[in-house]
């Protein structure tokens, strides 16, 4: 195999097949084309593997008698943060929905089973370039959080992963005639908090709002860290008329959060901003454009100290 073309082929895919037949021919064929393979019989078990082993990408193959669990690729999504691309074989890709659930946003797509391992093969190998590009096209960046799969602070998805995830999704609704929605937040005053109690506790600051985000969205909601102190949601399925709950619901939770940092309780405050496709269309960039002018015109220019500090309780 030349070098080229192992270059190609550098990721571990977690293969999950019922049918022992079939996970020997589609293993057998994956490994060689140069896929570190690991195969699994049991779908149940695939959450286990992925939380101690390297997974890369996923390839779930139903069968006759057992379709691909709806629970396993919401397990698989939750684990990884949206960050797992996922594959899901049926017999009928035209009519089985559930990997355009809310709960499976992080499904790559559908084949039909037996799927063509060739074919497979050259999807895996189109997600692994993708992902080298994104490394590549963002090395020596002014955005340090572009070039990477997770934001190294916080856990929460990358820039660069999250704009690949707008295509997907925008592909997805342009196929089914799904909308969905983008959500910005920013902290206010972020950059006063870290002067003021140094570049720690503002990291923890930053964790503590990803956990309230985590915490507050739905699981399938993919959070992701874009600058130093602003996110962006994408919230699959949920269209414009949706939106004003969730940004009811956030606020809400911010408000009431109250962060100990070191003996101090501090209370964060949010601006935010949306936009829904296909109100907006265009590609993952100009979405993002358009959720950021949506938070301007909600701010209005108006200013705040961004933080509360009460004090030891």
């Amino acid at each position: 195999m030349s070098g080229k073309r192992k270059s190609t082929r550098e990721g571990r895919v977690l293969l999950v097949a019922p049918d022992s037949s079939e996970l020997a021919r589609l293993s057998a064929r994956l490994r060689a084309d140069g896929w570190r393979v690991t195969a699994l019989s049991r779908f149940e078990a695939a959450p286990s593997i992925y939380s101690s082993a390297a997974v890369d990408l996923a390839i779930l193959v139903g069968s006759e008698s057992l379709q691909v669990p709806t629970t396993v690729v919401q397990r698989l999504n939750a684990l990884s943060r949206g960050t797992l691309p996922m594959w899901v074989c049926c017999e009928d890709p035209a009519s089985y929905a559930g990997f355009d659930d809310a709960r499976g946003s992080a499904v790559v797509g559908v084949l039909a089973t037996p799927p063509d391992p060739r074919h497979l093969s050259a999807q895996l190998a189109a997600q692994i370039r993708f992902r080298a590009a994104i490394q590549r096209a963002t090395r020596g960046s002014a955005d340090y959080l572009a070039g990477r799969l997770k934001d190294p602070v916080t856990g929460a998805c990358s820039r660069g992963y999250f704009t690949e995830a707008i295509a997907q999704e925008i592909r997805r609704a342009e196929r089914f005639g799904n909308g969905f929605s983008i959500l910005v937040c920013s902290l206010s005053g972020f950059r006063r908090f870290r002067k003021r109690f140094g570049e720690a506790r503002a990291e923890r600051f930053l964790v503590y709002a990803t956990i309230v985000l985590g915490q507050t969205l739905r699981e399938c909601d993919l959070v992701a860290r874009i600058r130093e102190n602003e996110f962006a949601i994408l919230l699959s399925r949920t269209q414009a008329e949706g939106l004003a709950e969730v940004r009811s619901r956030l606020l809400a939770r911010f408000e009431a959060a109250k962060f100990q940092i070191e003996g101090d309780w501090v209370t964060p405050f949010v601006s935010l901003g949306a936009c829904s496709f296909p109100d907006v269309l265009g590609p993952p960039e100009l979405l993002l454009k358009a959720a950021y002018r949506d938070q301007r015109a909600a701010v209005g220019g108006r200013s705040s100290q961004g933080w509360a500090v009460a004090g030891n309780r």
